[in-house]
C-alpha cells in the first residue's frame, strides 16, 4: 500500500502530481492505486483560495503563511518518497493568538485517522510513543510545556528517517514507517540543555513560527472556518505545496538556523524575554548595576503575572541565564557617597 510517488488520495478521487508540467490532475478512484488512507476532502483545482489565505494571514505574518501549509504538504511528500524532509514546526505566541485553532483546523481537515497527538517531551522519553504515529500524516501538540527537554537525540533520530523500531506494550517490536510531520504550539518553547544549544542538527530540524496577533474569543469562528469550503481551499494550497516540493527535487525552502535558535532561546526563558524587550542592541560597551537590573526583572515578571516557576529565583540564577544572552557579570569599582572606591559586580 501507499507505494505511489505521485498520487494523493482525496475524497473525490486521486490527485496526480506532474512536476514537469507544473500541474496536478484529478483522476477517478481505483483499487489499483492501493491506498489505505485518504484526505476526506474534495479536490477542486479551480477553487478560489483567497478566503483561506485571509484566515492564515490573520494568524501570522505574510512570510510565515507558507509554513502553515507546508506541514501537511511535507507529510504527503514523505509518505510518497518514504523519506523525511527533516523539518518540524513550532508555533509560538501569547494566549488567544490562534495557535491552537490553527492546529485544530489541520486536524479537522485531515480527519481523525490521519493525525495523532504527542508532546515533544513524550517523544524524547516514552519508548512506546512511536506506535501512535505509524501511518499518520501529522503529529501535534497544542500545549507544549516549557519544561526542559530530556534526550533530544531521540527526536533527531525520529526526524532523520522514516523507518523505526516500533514497540507496543506486550507485543514484539518490529520495524515500521513513520512519515508524519510534527507541529507543536506553545506560549514559550521548552528549555534545552547546554549540549543541545550547540547542536546544529537539532536547530536545523525546526521552523519557528511566531503568532504575533491577539484575537478576541469568537465562538462562531470555528463554525465558519471548519467547513467544507475552507477545507477545499486548504487542500488546493496543500496540493500546490506538494507540487512545489516535487519541483524543487524534494526540498523545502532553506531556513536561517541561527535565527531559529535565537528566537527559541530568547523566548524559552523569562530572562531572555525581559532582555529582548527592555534592552536594545548597540555597538558600545556598557555597565549596568546588576542588582538594579535584577530588581526591575522581578518587577517586569510580576507586572506580567509570570508563573513563579519560570522566574529566576535569585541574582545568581539571573546572572547565569543572562550570560546566555551575551550579558556578562563582571567585577568593577565605583565611588560611594564619600568618594571611596568600593567593589561591585555589574
Amino acid at each position: 500500500f501507499n507505494q505511489s510517488k505521485d498520487l494523493i488520495p482525496v475524497k473525490n478521487g486521486v490527485v496526480r502530481i506532474d512536476p514537469k508540467a507544473g500541474a496536478a490532475y484529478l483522476l477517478p478512484h481505483s483499487h489499483e492505486y492501493r491506498f489505505n488512507f485518504r484526505i476526506p476532502v474534495d479536490y477542486d483545482p479551480d477553487i478560489d483560495t483567497a478566503p483561506m489565505m485571509e484566515v492564515l494571514r490573520s494568524w501570522v505574518m505574510q512570510e510565515d503563511v507558507i509554513h502553515l501549509i507546508n506541514p501537511v504538504s511535507q507529510a504527503i511528500c514523505q509518505m510518497q518518497q518514504k523519506d523525511t524532509l527533516k523539518r518540524s514546526y513550532i508555533l509560538q505566541g501569547s494566549q488567544n493568538g490562534g495557535k491552537s485553532t490553527c492546529i485544530q483546523f489541520m486536524e479537522a481537515f485531515l480527519g481523525a485517522d490521519n493525525y495523532t497527538r504527542a508532546s515533544l517531551h513524550q517523544i524524547c522519553t516514552d519508548r512506546f510513543i512511536l506506535a501512535k504515529m505509524e501511518g499518520r500524516l501529522l503529529c501535534t501538540d497544542e500545549d507544549l510545556k516549557c519544561e526542559e527537554l530530556k534526550d533530544s537525540g531521540r527526536f533527531k533520530a525520529l526526524t532523520g528517517g522514516v523507518t523505526h523500531g516500533i514497540e507496543r506494550k506486550h507485543e514484539n517490536p518490529y520495524d515500521g514507517l513513520i512519515f508524519c510531520s510534527f507541529i507543536f504550539a506553545c506560549n514559550n518553547p521548552p528549555k534545552v540543555d547546554e549540549e543541545t544549544q550547540y547542536d546544529t542538527a537539532f536547530w536545523s530540524r525546526w521552523c519557528y513560527i511566531n503568532f504575533p496577533y491577539y484575537h478576541e474569543t469568537n465562538l462562531e469562528f470555528k463554525e465558519k472556518i471548519f467547513t467544507e469550503p475552507y477545507f477545499k481551499q486548504y487542500l488546493r494550497l496543500v496540493v500546490d505545496g506538494v507540487l512545489k516540493i516535487h519541483q524543487s527535487g524534494g526540498r523545502l525552502p532553506d531556513l536561517d538556523m541561527d535565527l531559529v535558535k535565537l528566537k527559541w532561546t530568547t523566548q524559552m526563558d523569562t530572562v531572555g524575554q525581559y532582555l529582548e524587550e527592555c534592552f536594545s542592541e548597540d555597538t558600545s560597551y556598557r555597565n549596568y548595576d546588576r542588582e538594579a537590573v535584577y530588581a526591575y526583572y522581578i518587577h517586569w515578571c510580576k507586572h506580567r503575572k509570570v508563573d513563579e516557576r519560570r522566574i529566576a529565583k535569585d541574582l545568581k540564577q539571573f546572572s547565569r541565564d543572562a550570560n546566555r544572552h551575551h550579558f556578562e557579570s563582571t567585577p568593577t569599582s565605583i565611588k560611594d557617597e564619600t568618594g571611596r572606591k568600593i567593589q561591585v559586580r555589574v
